[in-house]
Parts: C-alpha cells; sequence; structure tokens
C-alpha cells in the first residue's frame, strides 16, 4: 500500500524563477502528547505495520506523518538524479517501496519527547535496485534538513573507494541541485560537503583510514556490510552516535558469501529475526527484498525476479533479468553471483565445488578410537600469528566403514585469542574446552607442539603420507 501519492509532482507557487525555489524546510520538534494507548491505535492504525510499532504505541509513541512527508519532499524539491539517460537530472521522486518501508516508518514514528524513535535501519537489497542513491540523498538530508546543529555524516565503508561511491553520488547530486542557492559548500580537495550555517559536515569514513575514534556522529550511511571483517572499526561506530538526541545509522547492502562468523552475516541475521519478531527492538528497522534458498531452483520465474526487487520494471529491466537468468544454464558457474546480486541470496561460495548442504550431509558418528591402527593420509597447513595452523588426517573406506572419515587438529597461539575474538567473534576459549582447538603458548604459533602431535598420531595410525604446501617446507 503506498501511504502517499508518489506520481504527484512537488507543488511549487507559480512565477518563481528557477533560483528562487523554496528552501528545503525542517519540521520542528514538538513534543508528542500524551494520549490513552487506544485512542492513539485507533487514530493511527495505518502506520501500525508490526508488533514492535504495537509496543512503541503502548510506551508512548506516535507517529507524524507531517515529519515523514518532510522527507519525501525534500527528495522530491531539492534533489536531482545525476546519472543515466532515464533519470540524469530529473527530481528525486522516490519508489513506493523506499516511502512505505524507509523513510515513513524511519522518520515518522516519534517518542513522547518529540525525537525519533528508530535509530538504526537495515536495508538489505539486490544490486542495482538503488539503495546507493537512496542513501546519498539520506546523508544530505541528515546534513542540511534535520535540524542538527553541528552535523556530522559520514558515508562508511571498510575500503574508502567504496566509501566514496555513495559519497560522490551525493556530491553529484548538490551540484545537480537547484534549490540548494550555495547553502552547500563542497571542497574539491577533501571531498567533504558542508553546511555552514549549521556548522555540518558529511564526509567519508573508511577502516583503512585514521581518525574514526573521535568522531561525534549524527548520521552514518554504512554500504555494503556483507563484506565487512574489521569488529573494532564496527564496535567504534556503534558508540559513535551517544552524544546525539536522534542519530541514524543506515546499513545498505546486497547479500554476501555465507560466514556465520561474520560481522555482515551476524547483522542481516539479526535484521531477519527482528522482522519475523524473534528480536524486540523499538529502536531498529529493517527492509529485507529477497527470494528464497527454495526459490533458487527457479531462477527463470518471473516472480520470483519481481520477489527479490522491489525497483522491478523500474530501475531493474524484466527482460535483461530474464536473459541473465537463462545464460545460467550455459554458464552455471556464474550460478551463485546472479543468486548474490540479482535476489539477494546468501551463499557459500562466489563458484562453490561444495556446498554447506552437501557437507552437512557427510555427517557420522564416529570418534577417535574407532580410527586407530587405520590407514590415513594427512595434510599440513601451518600459519605463525593470527591465523589456524591445521593438520588433518583423511582415511580411506576399509572394512569397517564404505565412507571417508576425517580427523581435525586446530592450532592457535593463546596470546593471541582475545584479540582474534574482537575481530571475528568466535569464543576460541570455548573451542577449546569442546576439544576442536589446541592451544600452544606466547604469541606465535608453536611449531614444536605441533610436530609433537603429528608424531603422536603417527605412533596411533597408519599415517602414508604428509602433504603440505611447498612454502611451508
Amino acid at each position: 500500500m503506498r501511504l502517499v501519492p508518489i506520481a504527484k509532482k512537488p507543488t511549487r507557487k507559480k512565477k518563481v524563477s528557477k533560483r528562487k525555489t523554496s528552501k528545503p524546510k525542517t519540521v520542528k520538534r514538538k513534543p508528542a502528547q500524551p494520549a490513552r494507548v487506544g485512542s492513539v491505535k485507533d487514530a493511527q492504525k495505518k502506520w501500525i505495520k508490526n508488533a514492535h510499532d504495537e509496543r512503541a504505541v503502548a510506551n508512548g509513541c506516535v507517529f507524524d506523518e507531517r515529519a515523514a512527508m518532510n522527507v519525501v519532499d525534500f527528495f522530491a524539491t531539492c534533489l536531482r538524479h545525476s546519472k543515466g539517460s532515464d533519470w540524469g537530472g530529473k527530481p528525486f521522486i522516490l519508489l513506493p517501496w523506499e516511502i512505505d518501508d524507509v523513510v515513513y516508518p524511519v522518520f515518522g514514528w516519534k517518542q513522547l519527547d518529540g525525537f525519533r524513535r528508530i535509530r538504526v535501519c537495515h536495508i538489505w537489497v539486490p544490486k542495482k535496485t538503488g539503495k546507493s542513491t537512496l542513501g546519498s540523498g539520506l546523508g544530505i538530508f541528515l546534513l542540511a534538513a534535520d535540524g542538527e546543529p553541528g552535523s556530522e555524516v559520514y558515508s562508511v565503508a571498510t575500503k574508502r573507494d567504496q566509501a566514496a561511491i555513495v559519497h560522490a553520488e551525493a556530491i553529484n547530486m548538490v551540484r545537480a541541485a537547484d534549490n540548494f542557492d550555495g547553502e552547500l559548500k563542497i571542497n574539491e580537495s577533501t571531498h567533504v560537503i558542508s553546511h555552514p550555517a549549521s556548522m555540518s559536515k558529511y564526509a567519508t569514513l573508511a577502516a583503512d583510514s585514521k581518525g574514526s575514534e573521535g568522531i561525534n556522529a549524527h548520521g552514518f550511511i554504512i554500504d555494503e556490510m556483507h563484506a565487512w571483517d574489521n569488529r573494532a572499526f564496527w564496535n567504534t561506530l556503534r558508540y559513535a552516535t551517544r552524544s546525539r538526541k536522534q542519530p541514524l545509522t543506515f546499513v545498505l547492502s546486497t547479500a554476501g558469501i555465507y560466514d556465520v562468523e561474520s560481522i555482515g552475516h551476524q547483522q542481516y541475521t539479526y535484521a531477519a529475526a527482528w522482522r519475523k519478531g524473534k528480536r524486540q527492538n523499538q529502536r531498529f528497522h529493517a527492509f529485507i527484498a529477497e527470494a528464497s534458498p527454495k526459490d533458487a531452483e527457479n531462477i527463470e520465474d518471473p516472480e520470483v525476479h519481481r520477489k527479490a526487487n522491489p525497483s522491478y520494471g523500474v530501475t531493474i529491466d524484466p527482460a535483461e533479468m530474464m536473459a541473465e537468468a537463462k545464460l545460467i544454464k550455459d554458464m552455471p558457474s556464474d550460478r551463485n553471483n546472479f543468486l548474490r546480486y540479482c535476489l539477494n541470496i546468501w551463499v557459500e561460495a562466489a563458484n562453490p565445488w561444495l556446498t554447506h548442504d552437501k557437507w552437512d550431509a557427510c555427517l557420522a558418528d564416529y570418534g577417535e578410537a574407532d580410527l586407530v591402527g587405520r590407514k590415513c593420509f594427512g595434510g599440513l597447513d601451518l600459519a605463525s600469528k593470527i591465523d589456524l595452523a591445521a593438520f588433518v588426517m583423511l582415511f580411506p573406506p576399509d572394512g569397517s566403514t564404505r565412507k571417508w572419515q576425517l580427523l581435525t587438529r586446530f592450532f592457535l597461539p593463546s596470546d593471541n585469542i582475545l584479540e582474534l575474538k574482537k575481530k571475528t567473534g568466535v569464543d576460541y576459549l570455548e573451542w577449546e574446552r569442546r576439544g576442536w582447538l589446541i592451544l600452544t603458548d606466547g604469541g606465535e604459533t608453536d611449531y614444536e607442539t605441533i610436530k609433537e602431535q603429528i608424531v603422536a598420531d603417527a605412533a596411533r595410525f597408519k599415517i602414508e603420507q604428509i602433504g603440505a604446501d611447498k612454502w611451508e617446507l
């Protein structure tokens, strides 16, 4: 259901020159008026979309349609697209899903004190849906039209080049706009967009750059969360908004390579659980458009394409998408790329030779005692400080079983486990307690410990041969 008629052009006063169009206006915050929960729900029933909204209303939150519409009007009146023959130079008219599922819930819901209820919004959609362009516009709004003195807004990514993608589009929008009357300045050397009247700025921020510790952010536009691997940087961002009254963090991403320990997948999992009501967080909001793993078997079905792409038929050409789906028959190695980029499905690898479901199907119940005296072949992968070293033995089928069986040994320096836990989120001490990991003393892998383990294993099992990377020998 569309909340506003987006096809209608923004209202402008007649006989006003191009340079005299009205400047973006911000909605003055007014404390929400206390009311009986029942009466609020009756009056604003159409804005309550989930159990989180229900609980928010019970806690005194109200929906401010004027504040939400102010953002929609800002995009249409002040911003213009800068790319493409179909879009370049035209007003930024938000699409129905951008209004209904992002802008209205995020900017409309208010607490009793008049400040926004939502503080973090996740948007997980396929490539070419327009998420980066939307993020650029949201960044400009938080900079210039949110009524926040000294606002600091950042386009964020793990790499500076990636952060620059969203930010470059924001700069192009400012240059293409005809409604700021010079109120926004662009520093051509640093690429910082500033709003001198409120002493605010909009800049890039990346994990591979310095200066993230001292920021006092009002807004983050975080791009491609699926690729994040720097947990320390993510934690820095989480606490960089604490002194602001109504900060906003937007996470924009497409599905990535499945890794249960990665920050990106953990954030996606939380967002998906929140949408299903399995996580209670009234300050969080998420929009996810994706096909299901079952849909992956029907990649030539137009309904599957439509299901995963909220901009289907607008920024996504149905004919082009169908052509790409049909190509997969002749180029099966590209299948997982199609699943990720076009259907927003997490995959095991870009071009996997073994999938998780096939690996899990190999599960068998046996222990070390069952392998004593059996012939096997070893594989050795060494590491120095911050990676796991491994010695793995592969046992061929014999008279006792028809399956190949594995016995694994993993090693890690004990002095580095806390640092690695911060980076990866893995509790290596728990791994040791479960017998999955051998901790060696010191800050570097103790090769003598690995040697002793191999000698001990050779006494129990018939190791025919051990293969290792030549670099390690």
